[in-house]
């Protein structure tokens, strides 16, 4: 996942996302050069969960769009045939006084 590793930069590629081709991470300034194996492994892990959470929190909101639209679409549909049944109630109570 991880493709190329500079000092103070980490860039992650083959994202398994639809959304995000990849991500650069920038390390802190007090990474040493001795454990920079260690550090990165953390840094990889850290990306993963800090990407998981970007891709869960976009499908979440998404979902939440898609809901609201359908839940405005009902109400829309609810609001016509009310209407509608108050528009044949009226023509009806009109033809019937005529």
């Amino acid at each position: 996942m991880i493709s190329n590793v500079n000092k103070n930069v980490v860039f992650v590629k083959n994202i398994p996302s639809n959304i995000i081709e990849e991500a650069i991470f920038i390390l802190k300034e007090d990474v040493s050069d001795t454990r920079i194996d260690d550090k990165l492994d953390i840094a990889k892990n850290e990306a993963e969960m800090i990407l998981q959470d970007y891709i869960d929190n976009e499908i979440v909101s998404s979902l939440k769009k898609k809901n609201e639209v359908t839940n405005k679409k009902i109400k829309l549909k609810k609001a016509l045939i009310i209407m509608l049944c108050a528009f044949a109630l009226i023509i009806g109570v009109i033809s019937k006084g005529i």
